[in-house]
This record gives C-alpha cells, sequence and structure tokens, in this order.
C-alpha cells in the first residue's frame, strides 16, 4: 500500500513527532508525552502498511529511515535516564523513611513521616 510520496510524508511525520517526544522527554512533560505516543503507534503502523518492495527506495527515503531511527535511539536513552532518575529518587526517599529515627540536642527524636512527605509536596 502507499507510495513514494506517501511514504516520504510518513516518514516525515515520524520525525516530526520524535523531535516533539525528544522536547518533552527533555523538559519532563507527561501529558505531551502520553498523547504523542499514540500518534508514533499510529504513525509507525501506518509504516507497516508500505510494501517496500513496490517502492523504489532512493538516497533521501534510506536518509529518513536513518534519521528517524538515530532519532528513536535518542529518544529511548532520554526515557531510560528518566526512569533511572525516577528510580534513584524514589530509593533515597525509602532510605530517608527508613531511618525513623534521628539524633537531637537533646535525645532521639522520631521522625514523622507524613511530615517529610508534606514538606516535599
Amino acid at each position: 500500500m502507499g507510495n513514494k510520496k506517501d511514504l516520504i510524508k510518513t516518514l516525515d511525520k515520524l520525525k516530526n513527532i520524535l523531535n516533539i517526544e525528544k522536547d518533552a522527554l527533555i523538559n519532563n512533560k507527561t501529558e505531551i508525552i502520553e498523547t504523542i505516543l499514540e500518534e508514533k503507534v499510529k504513525v509507525i503502523d501506518n509504516l507497516n502498511s508500505f510494501d517496500l518492495n513496490t517502492i523504489e527506495i532512493d538516497e533521501d527515503i534510506k536518509k529518513s529511515f536513518s534519521e528517524s531511527i538515530e532519532m528513536q535511539k535518542t529518544n529511548q536513552m532520554l526515557t531510560e535516564q528518566a526512569i533511572s532518575y525516577q528510580k534513584n529518587l524514589m530509593e533515597s526517599i525509602a532510605k530517608v523513611l527508613s531511618k525513623g529515627n534521628t539524633y537531637k540536642k537533646n535525645g532521639i527524636e522520631n521522625n514523622d513521616v507524613s511530615t517529610f512527605i508534606d514538606q516535599n509536596a
């Protein structure tokens, strides 16, 4: 299905989506990421519908495919970095919460977990 012109338009749309996704990942804009992922799935499904055996694949199309792959790799790396950051943050919070008691000038003082959480909310 589709011709060379449609394939180029679809690849350009994918690259645009990948740029938006990259910006959203860098700026931690979760709402945009959720929306853009739906669009990305649609475009990739559309790409899968092309019969590449019937379309002349020239250097421009190869370049677009290559750029899309590199952009996706970058976005995947940014996603993994964000997950790692969140995991480290949660581990740090868990360590603080697990301590339970602190030592003050006047002796041991219990940490109030709700106070710790409320201060960071």
